[in-house]
């Protein structure tokens, strides 16, 4: 909740950590869309402050490794659609060019490495999320009605 096309990877770096360790690049990837068809009503931290979060507590489960502080909780959503459902949305996909990593092999400290890159990575994303923020704003089919309306206008002025 609250956390619409941003990046929440915390101090999260296993991903930077195995592509400087194997030398292989890594492919920035953008989407924009999803989090517009979809309102979260509960996000995990609610769930947790609310009764069933006391239940969790209290059979251990929180406590679980794999639990990760709650991050495995999905959200309760529902669609911002006609009748709860899913808004349709037209879909957005970008890759960046990819970025390096075997300059950041030989570092002495190589928690600080893969966070440099981890910041690289995080900066070129951002970025193109802005770029298909844009390009989402200026579409004049953005959306299906939109698209049938204009298609339908076509027709008829041919």
């Amino acid at each position: 909740k609250g956390e619409r096309y941003r990046l929440v990877w915390k101090e999260r770096v296993g991903f930077a950590r195995l592509a400087i360790e194997h030398g292989v690049p890594i492919v920035p990837f953008a989407a924009v869309g999803v989090d517009d068809m979809f309102e979260i009503l509960v996000d995990a931290a609610e769930l947790l402050r609310s009764p069933l979060g006391d239940l969790l507590r209290a059979l251990g489960i929180t406590e679980a490794p794999w639990f990760r502080g709650g991050e495995v909780v999905p959200p309760l959503a529902r669609g911002k659609g006609p009748v709860g459902l899913p808004r349709f949305e037209r879909q957005y996909f970008l890759f960046g060019p990819p970025i390096g990593t075997r300059r950041f092999a030989d570092r002495k400290d190589p928690t600080r490495a893969a966070m440099e890159l981890r910041s690289e990575v995080a900066q070129a994303i951002e970025m193109q999320i802005a770029d298909l923020l844009a390009v989402q704003a200026a579409d004049p089919e953005r959306y299906p009605l939109q698209r049938l309306l204009r298609r339908i206008a076509a027709r008829l002025g041919a």
